[in-house]
């Protein structure tokens, strides 16, 4: 059900990393710092992740349930992939020894595309997801009673005439 949803995210976040990653590697300069390039980093791949969310939000490939709000979510889920982003571009830049930006850029896709993802959905769309389906079990449950119950009605009403129509013949 989420399969597809998520692996657009996964995408992505994927594609938007590595092209911000190679962006990066062309244009890094030594007088920007570590933390000016992971905020705006974060920040960009934040918005996306948003943007991204509310469009499959906006077309039912997610359903969340009546109590939570699409506003939210989509914020919560900027404030993961932020989260995430910003530590893992932070981790690089303390690292003891300098990693190949091409190795770089491949571990921090990877990595940010995945554990979004993940987090994602174990915080907050299994959630909701779960509430749908434990909704959606509830009416299945009565749906076999109502098929059979019509299913009985049918019978009855074709039945009944069967039974009725010789003892109307012989009444007129």
């Amino acid at each position: 059900m989420l399969a597809k949803p998520l692996a657009i995210l996964f995408l992505s976040l994927a594609i938007t990393e590595t092209v911000i990653m190679v962006l990066f590697s062309e244009f890094s300069s030594d007088y920007l710092g570590p933390w000016l390039p992971s905020l705006f980093d974060a920040s960009v791949v934040s918005l996306v992740a948003i943007g991204v969310i509310t469009q499959l939000l906006k077309k039912k490939l997610i359903v969340l349930h009546r109590n939570a709000r699409a506003e939210f979510i989509a914020f919560e889920i900027g404030i993961i992939v932020f989260i995430i982003e910003a530590i893992m571009m932070f981790a690089l830049n303390l690292l003891p020894f300098t990693l190949n930006d091409w190795y770089a850029g491949i571990f921090d896709v990877v990595a940010l595309s995945s554990l979004s993802v993940i987090l994602i959905y174990f915080l907050l769309l299994k959630p909701a997801v779960n509430e749908i389906q434990n909704k959606e079990r509830e009416t299945v449950s009565f749906e076999p009673i109502i098929i059979s119950s019509l299913f009985a009605y049918l019978c009855f009403a074709i039945l009944l005439p069967m039974v009725l129509l010789p003892h109307w013949s012989h009444m007129e």
